[in-house]
This record gives structure tokens, C-alpha cells and sequence, in this order.
């Protein structure tokens, strides 16, 4: 509790209007006091997302580091001005995975690789083997073709012995082996997948999302389009497919990987 307190005094945090519907989770998760006009304090920025937030970044006199989320980085790359000011301006980067570190290094930036999960408390491990897999994917309406529901829906024709759970959208049709729920809670979404045997995570450009870190902390196979340590990497459909048949032979739950992601999870960004 002191190393954490100490923490708190030493740096504040400033959450863009981007994201604020993760702000709870940050302050919970990180407990730093948040700023809304980081001029001299030692600020960590969660994201960076437009002139806004690249204003104040930019006037910040303090230490600086930045967590980059995804999206803020495709905004800043569109950018003239501001990529080159912010890539010029001393701070800490930090982005979750290799493909957000090359394409922050394409403007100037050098960020190094920390994953985060902002779900607290950690779920525990739950995994139970079935042969007839369940999976899960979590789809943002209007944005179903980057989330990968178009890649999901061909291919769950071709491995109908596995039911594929979809959180976030509703359709009005259904294939056999494809549920849609639409939004749902937290708490429903985590009583719902605790007994499934692996999420889907499609986006070819994204962030280390919840739903990902979740079920490997579940000791489940979770599966990726971007390559994580202990997590499936299937950069195309035909490794997705090749994947998803071979969970019915995951008959214990992923130990080493929920044990990776338990220590790297828990560090701190500051």
C-alpha cells in the first residue's frame, strides 16, 4: 500500500475524452489522482487521441509517459503538425503489442511493449474441457468487418461442431452454431464466458483487449489475429480454422499461460 501511495503523489494521470468510458476502470485500476490540465505534474497519458489531447500533452512541463490504445495512433498517423511534435517532445511510450510498436515507429515514436487489463478483480481459473468447443468474440456496432464477424461468420461454416458467441451486436438471422447476444453487462458477460474454452480476437490492428486477457487468465486458449505470448496467433483465416479444431485436444486448462498473464498484468505502467 506505501509503494502504492507513493506512486500516486509522484504521478497523476490524464484519461482523454476518447476513451471515457473507461475512465472508472483506470482510476481504480491505477489509483492515480487524475488531471484535466497536466502542465506541471508527472503525467500519464491514456491516449492521445486529438488536437485536444495533443495540446495538453504538449504543454505538459512535467515527466511524461503515454499509453497508447489503438485508434489514437491511426488518428496522430493522418496528422502533419502534430506527429512531428509530439514524436520531438521527451516521453515515455507505451503501446500493448508489435504491431502498434511499428506503426508508432513509422511517425518517429519508439514505444516499448506492456500489455494492460482495467477488469477488476482478476477472474479466476475456470476452464472446463468439452469437446464440442464454445468461443466467444466481442464485435463494436459498426465496426463489425474490423472486429472480424464478417471473417466468423464464413468461418463457422466450416467448423460447425464448435458454437461461436457473439457480444455486442444483434442479428436478425441466426446460423445454427453462431448466438448473438447483443450488449450486456460486465457481470453478465463474465458469468457467460467463464465456462467457454477460448476468445476470438480478429482485428488485424487493435490494442490487448479485456475480453482476451480474461480468458487466458481463465485458463482458457484464447486466440488472436496478433501474436501474444500463450495466446493462439492465427494471422489468417486458415490458422483460424486450424485453431479452432484444435481445441477439442486442450483437455487441461492453460496453466503457463494464465501464470504469464497473472505477473505481467500486474505490473504497473509508472
Amino acid at each position: 500500500m506505501a509503494g502504492k501511495s507513493q506512486l500516486a503523489v509522484t504521478w497523476h494521470c490524464y484519461i482523454s475524452s476518447s476513451i471515457v468510458n473507461w475512465r472508472e476502470k483506470i482510476l481504480k485500476r491505477y489509483g492515480l489522482p487524475e488531471v484535466r490540465y497536466p502542465f506541471r505534474q508527472n503525467t500519464l497519458f491514456f491516449g492521445l487521441y486529438h488536437w485536444v489531447d495533443w495540446l495538453k500533452f504538449a504543454l505538459c512541463q512535467g515527466k511524461r509517459k503515454v499509453f497508447w490504445c489503438g485508434s489514437d495512433i491511426l488518428a496522430l498517423e493522418k496528422t502533419y503538425y502534430w506527429k512531428h511534435v509530439i514524436a520531438k517532445l521527451k516521453s515515455e511510450h507505451i503501446c500493448e503489442n508489435y504491431v502498434e510498436q511499428q506503426k508508432l515507429r513509422e511517425v518517429g515514436i519508439e514505444a516499448r511493449v506492456q500489455q494492460i487489463c482495467l477488469s477488476t478483480p482478476y477472474p479466476e481459473l475456470s476452464y472446463k474441457y468439452k469437446r464440442n468447443s464454445d468461443v466467444y468474440i466481442c464485435v463494436t456496432q459498426n465496426r463489425e468487418s474490423e472486429y472480424g464477424l464478417t471473417t466468423l461468420i464464413t468461418v463457422a461454416k466450416l467448423v460447425s461442431e464448435i458454437t461461436f458467441h457473439v457480444f455486442g451486436v444483434l442479428r436478425p438471422w441466426q446460423q445454427p452454431n453462431v448466438v448473438y447476444y447483443g450488449k450486456v453487462s460486465e457481470r453478465v458477460f463474465n458469468q457467460s464466458i467463464k465456462n467457454f474454452h477460448a476468445c476470438l480476437r480478429l482485428n488485424e490492428f487493435d490494442g490487448f483487449g479485456d475480453a482476451l486477457a480474461k480468458s487466458a487468465l481463465m485458463g482458457q486458449w484464447p486466440i488472436s489475429a496478433i501474436a501474444y505470448p500463450h495466446i493462439t496467433h492465427a494471422p489468417g483465416t486458415e490458422a483460424l480454422i486450424g485453431a479452432l479444431k484444435e481445441l477439442k485436444n486442450k483437455k487441461e486448462p492453460n496453466y503457463e499461460g494464465r501464470e504469464y498473464w497473472l505477473k505481467e498484468l500486474g505490473k504497473n505502467l509508472v
